[in-house]
């Protein structure tokens, strides 16, 4: 069954990109309605914003469709192309209103290689009290550890579990739930796995002696047509070459089909240029891949595997101007050492967007290349203030 709206749904001022709906095909009802994104949410340049839905219930047995349809503003917006329609599944006892959650809920304490060897529970309470938060076996109900039993103030609260029991052995593999209970009364509970991880080797230098001659590129731009790919490619790599630069750093080369990731690599070589680029990075970036480190292993390993044997890869441009996020840096530490692990004779790279990004994202990165992008000038200020530098 093909979903098409009423008409007067698709109706829109000229100031629409397109619209989206989610549709139950079995129950014939909107889970999302008709919704139209109008082109002030997002800038006309080149530029890959994302939009989130409120969360919707869907029925498992049914059949459910993500659709897309034009609007009328042909003139300014005559095309429009999605990436990629990702659902994340919300666990019931892990709804966005619960007050309890562990990151990582997955750890792998016993190798202690750096990777997800604890997790922090953090939880809220309604009010000041006497709460003891204690880690059990999810098997038996055994009290593994005790991690604190006292009087705490109402709010946000934390609590690291560095996956040892009480006597500092760690603990066997398998299901384990933290519980915050008061008196006799169990306010909140979450669960955490206990899991074997996977195996880090230590990092080692790869940066090559000598120094790339390189640029910045938008690999936004390359075009998702083989064909056109590399049309466009053969003549930027020339001019490129041209230029005097002998490397090609590729921010956002991500969200193409497989055979663009190749074309792009065939063309730098026939120019004689190296490639600093990670295909699909973005797809790395979701709290799935956050908490499981056997699955990011194994996302990273499939995604480099395509492109790892060209001798026109230099390295790997895992991020491109990361915030001040602590735990964006966590992330980002955990994929850097796992593809130094994958493949270790590469360097793995990130550019920061200025010096403020760089005491943060260093210390807990420590990349072999420290690549920074520092905006000389802010927006709204005259040309030549150096203040934002």
């Amino acid at each position: 069954m093909q979903v098409k709206p009423e008409r007067s749904n698709w109706e829109t001022s000229t100031g629409d990109m397109f619209g989206y709906l989610v549709y139950d095909l079995t129950a014939e009802t909107y889970l999302v309605n008709p919704t139209r994104i109008p082109s002030t949410s997002s800038s006309k340049v080149a530029y890959y914003p994302q939009w989130n839905t409120d969360p919707i219930v869907m029925d498992p047995a049914h059949d459910v469709r993500v659709c897309f349809f034009p609007v009328d503003n042909v003139a300014n917006f005559p095309t429009f192309k999605v990436d990629r329609v990702s659902l994340s599944q919300v666990p019931a006892d892990e709804s966005a209103a619960k007050t309890i959650y562990a990151y990582p809920y997955k750890l792998s304490p016993l190798n202690q290689d750096g990777l997800n060897d604890s997790t922090t529970v953090a939880y809220t309470l309604p009010a000041a009290q006497t709460v003891t938060v204690s880690v059990y076996s999810y098997v038996d109900q055994a009290t593994v550890r005790t991690l604190t039993s006292s009087a705490q103030q109402s709010g946000p609260q934390s609590i690291v579990w560095d996956g040892k029991d009480d006597n500092g052995q760690f603990v066997a593999n398998g299901l384990y739930m933290v519980k915050v209970i008061a008196g006799t009364t169990d306010l909140l509970r979450t669960n955490v796995e206990v899991i074997q991880g996977v195996s880090i080797t230590v990092p080692i230098s790869s940066v090559h002696e000598d120094i790339p001659k390189g640029i910045f590129y938008e690999a936004g731009e390359i075009p998702y047509r083989v064909s056109d790919a590399q049309t466009y490619l053969e003549a930027t790599f020339s001019d490129i070459s041209n230029m005097g630069a002998d490397t090609v750093f590729l921010a956002n080369w991500h969200a193409k089909p497989a055979n663009i990731y190749q074309e792009t690599l065939l063309q730098a070589e026939a120019n004689g240029l190296k490639i600093v680029g990670l295909p699909d990075s973005y797809s790395l970036f979701n709290e799935t891949l956050y908490n499981d480190e056997n699955a990011m292993y194994a996302q990273i390993n499939a995604m480099i595997n395509p492109v790892r044997t060209s001798n026109a890869l230099y390295g790997y441009y895992l991020y491109d101007e990361p915030a001040n996020d602590l735990r964006l840096a966590d992330n980002l530490k955990d994929m850097k050492r796992i593809l130094e692990t994958i493949d270790p004779s590469r360097p793995v790279l990130m550019t920061y967007v200025g010096l403020d990004r760089v005491p943060l994202h260093y210390e807990v990165e420590r990349p072999q290349v420290l690549s920074i992008d520092p905006y000389g000038v802010g927006e709204g200020s005259e040309i030549g203030d150096q203040a934002y530098l």
